[in-house]
């Protein structure tokens, strides 16, 4: 019998060793899978990192239901973070699913802990960071995202401003391990925040601050070959509305009040920033900007030649150069919409096409998706 008892206990210990052990990060002795990953801490960046590893690891995945917070200050693209994770979320999430949307200026208005004790799926944007989300990530029960080191230096994911500047696109590549996007999911991204990147910089009262001051007649040759100059008068901004809203990519506005929210907003917010207003509705008193001055104001639009909207232009004639911030022409001739994206970008989501530093051109026949 002791002799059995060892003959089959030595089987059992065989048989334990040539099991496959799947990894469960550092801390963990358990398997799970990607929907239960709600308790693993998620490794940070840190505020000198911009991109997550190329290889797609336990830790590195982020679980369903997602629940995402972004902070940032104002000016440091967050908005543009914002509706980058939302998309992402809107995309990789079941199409039942009911996920939480917010600008969340005073968090013991928002009942964060209670969603997540409900396993409910948010997003959130705020400018204030609150002592619990540290921990909270650390459990693995949210991710933060920032766009301002300097306020949520724990966030697993810090977008720098200047790299957003030189290539906005580039952007989604660094969301694609952590949340396991397919090449069609990058394509429709890329589409997506092309055009919403137009509606955000020309139409609104949060535009480029350029383009506020065109609207208000300042001179702003000086600005032109400057990589977040938005060329809007060079958009054809009422059929990049239409596109957009006509896309399958779900877009939700926060604040509707003062960004762009469905067709028709360029038109009426650019009319009521052109009356003299800056920044969400606020007076606009001068033609500085950055310490810099751009001249006295005038009636209309200012540089040469006429825009989009036929109202003229005064200045110099513009030499195009393209513009990095999303650049994107959207041509039509005659009976011909051209709308395209893959054709003219390359593998690093700069253009690979006649548009310099990072300028998309778009320009696909009419009826191909």
């Amino acid at each position: 019998r002791p002799l059995c008892l060892s003959l089959v206990i030595g089987c059992f210990v065989q048989v334990y060793k040539s099991l496959p052990l799947l990894s469960t990060g550092p801390n963990q002795s358990s398997s799970f899978s990607e929907e239960t990953l709600t308790s693993v801490p998620l490794s940070s960046t840190g505020p000198n990192r911009s991109s997550f590893p190329e290889e797609t690891s336990t830790t590195n995945v982020l679980p369903r239901p997602y629940r995402i917070i972004q902070i940032g200050s104002p000016r440091t693209g967050s908005t543009f973070q914002f509706h980058l994770l939302d998309a992402i979320v809107s995309l990789k999430s079941p199409a039942d699913a009911i996920v939480a949307r917010a600008h969340v200026r005073e968090w013991k208005d928002y009942p964060v802990v209670e969603d997540i004790a409900e396993d409910k799926s948010f997003v959130l944007k705020t400018h204030r960071d609150d002592p619990m989300f540290e921990s909270l990530q650390q459990r693995g029960s949210l991710a933060v995202f920032s766009s301002s080191a300097d306020i949520a230096p724990y966030a697993l994911y810090t977008q720098n401003r200047e790299e957003l500047v030189e290539c906005p696109l580039c952007e989604i590549d660094r969301y694609r391990s952590m949340f396991r996007l397919s090449a069609d999911d990058v394509k429709l991204l890329r589409r997506h925040m092309t055009l919403y990147s137009v509606l955000r910089k020309c139409c609104g009262q949060q535009m480029s601050k350029y383009e506020t001051l065109r609207l208000n007649g300042c001179n702003v040759t000086q600005f032109v070959e400057l990589p977040d100059y938005p060329h809007c008068e060079d958009m054809e901004l009422e059929e990049t509305e239409l596109k957009f809203a006509a896309g399958p990519t779900a877009y939700h506005p926060l604040t509707p009040e003062f960004t762009w929210a469905k067709p028709g907003d360029c038109a009426r917010f650019r009319k009521i920033i052109a009356s003299g207003k800056g920044f969400n509705g606020r007076p606009l008193r001068s033609c500085e900007i950055d310490g810099k001055f751009a001249g006295q104001r005038e009636k209309g639009p200012s540089r040469t030649n006429n825009d989009k909207t036929g109202k003229k232009k005064t200045g110099p004639p513009e030499k195009r150069s393209g513009s990095k911030f999303a650049g994107v022409e959207i041509n039509k001739e005659k009976n011909e919409e051209q709308i395209s994206l893959s054709k003219e970008w390359s593998n690093d989501g700069k253009s690979a096409g006649s548009g310099e530093n990072g300028e998309m051109k778009i320009n696909e026949e009419k009826g191909e998706k």
